[in-house]
């Protein structure tokens, strides 16, 4: 579960080891890069992207959910890959706070609150309508590590996607079952029909 309140909402995510070092539990997450160069090794603003980190958050607050006390942090394992030197390794270490932690939780779960709103105002969603009253663009992702979105040409002609009748070229339509694709019936989990679309 994402929360011991909260039975019903879980946490999707895997880190890749679990450690003990010096009498306390680690999480290792595994990263690699070409965000650097064989002479200085990692670019100072890749270091950075790790916290805050919504992903390396998560992954030190399922460690604490598990562990408790015992829970340290999280060791970023990272590799700089580059076509001809393979040479710069670095753990960074990732420590949050009991408060840095709640406050993580307490965004995540508005992240929930605001998908489930947004889930409500969809379905009320008139398709003849000039634009769509429900999850907002968040023009922030746009361009994420110098790659455009690849809905970037979508948002910008189709301001209400319900009024779309055709699946746009290039493009497939695709329903994602999480519960499916990670087979969550193996460990006694029950699908939730009425999420069925």
């Amino acid at each position: 579960p994402l929360s011991s309140d909260d039975p019903n909402t879980f946490y999707v995510g895997r880190r890749d080891k679990d450690i003990r070092w010096n009498g306390r539990v680690w999480a290792v997450e595994h990263k690699s890069t070409t965000w650097g160069t064989a002479k200085t090794g990692f670019n100072a603003t890749y270091i950075e992207t790790f916290s805050p980190n919504s992903q390396i958050d998560g992954y030190l607050h399922s460690l604490h959910m598990e562990y408790g006390a015992e829970a340290k942090g999280i060791l970023v394992d990272m590799a700089l890959i580059l076509p001809n030197n393979h040479e710069h390794f670095m753990f960074l270490p990732i420590e949050k706070s009991v408060a840095a932690l709640d406050a993580w939780l307490w965004r995540t779960k508005r992240e929930i609150q605001l998908i489930d709103i947004n889930n409500e105002a969809l379905a009320k969603v008139d398709p003849s309508a000039s634009f769509m009253e429900a999850f907002p663009e968040n023009d922030k992702s746009c361009i994420q590590f110098m790659k455009p979105c690849i809905y970037m040409d979508m948002c910008k002609t189709v301001p209400n996607p319900q009024a779309r009748t055709e699946v746009p070229l290039g493009f497939i339509e695709k329903k994602w079952e999480p519960f499916d694709e990670l087979r969550l019936d193996s460990i006694g989990l029950k699908k939730d029909e009425s999420q069925d679309g």
